[in-house]
């Protein structure tokens, strides 16, 4: 990303935030008692897409990872704190990772809190798999889809590296909610072709396999938790201590 496209952006997002907190009324749709957002989120233009080759990472630390999620993020049962992010920590070499997953909560939570988690913790690179909730909810994959590119795009403004992934499969879904995890996911592997962002494609490596999901048809077997852990990995630079062989920039 050029510098000058970089403070385009810095200037577009500090317009949509400002534009978001005089949103947040009651009436708001950016309220988590809606379950509808018919009416998504407009993502912003990052310009000429995203590299690492020539990113600038400001005062943030490039060897500290900030990992955003829900209850796939905390484990469930005996995973409980042992879910994908503390096994990426485990994965990563020299580098650390915070983990900021939050249970039961969805898309919006991570809209309202990751500017506060950014400027807290200065992570170098931000992990995002969220949208499992929303979607058990039926709520709107393109609403989802553009609150994670939103997360990404305040993330840039920050100078932290995004990477986001595709939701894992889940078994207690109704047929409605299996055709919008499907788009969910087919419109954040696009953010991959549009912008340049690296995407951990979760759910391609799952492979659809119900034996790396537990009982309850939601939450991933410790080989389940295991496999996103690496499929991130794989997807981070070897550079800056993940596993990928591929150039830093393309």
């Amino acid at each position: 990303m050029t510098k000058t496209n970089f403070y385009k952006l810095v200037g577009i997002v500090a317009i949509l935030v400002t534009s978001l907190a005089l949103g947040c009324t009651e009436d708001s749709k950016w309220r988590g008692t809606d379950l509808g957002w018919d009416d998504p989120v407009t993502p912003i233009d990052v310009g000429d897409g995203v590299s690492l080759g020539d990113f600038y990472f400001g005062l943030n630390d490039p060897t500290r990872f900030l990992a955003l999620g829900a209850g796939l993020a905390t484990g469930s049962g005996d995973d409980f704190g042992h879910s994908w992010p503390e096994r990426l920590d485990g994965l990563l070499v020299g580098q650390s990772v915070i983990n900021a997953g939050q249970r039961a909560t969805r898309i919006a939570f991570c809209v309202h809190t990751v500017l506060d988690f950014l400027q807290r913790h200065k992570p170098g690179f931000i992990v995002i798999m969220h949208g499992t909730n929303d979607i058990g909810l039926s709520n709107n994959p393109t609403y989802i889809a553009n609150s994670l590119l939103f997360i990404a795009e305040l993330a840039l403004e920050n100078s932290t590296y995004p990477i986001i992934a595709t939701i894992p499969p889940a078994f207690n879904l109704n047929a409605t909610q299996i055709a919008q995890r499907t788009k969910l996911n087919t419109l954040i592997r696009g953010f991959g072709t549009t912008y340049g962002i690296p995407i951990a494609d979760v759910d391609k490596a799952f492979n659809n396999n119900s034996s790396l999901i537990q009982a309850d048809g939601l939450h991933p077997t410790d080989a389940g938790y295991q496999l996103i852990a690496q499929t991130f990995y794989d997807t981070i630079p070897a550079v800056f201590g993940g596993g990928s062989t591929g150039p830093a920039s393309e």
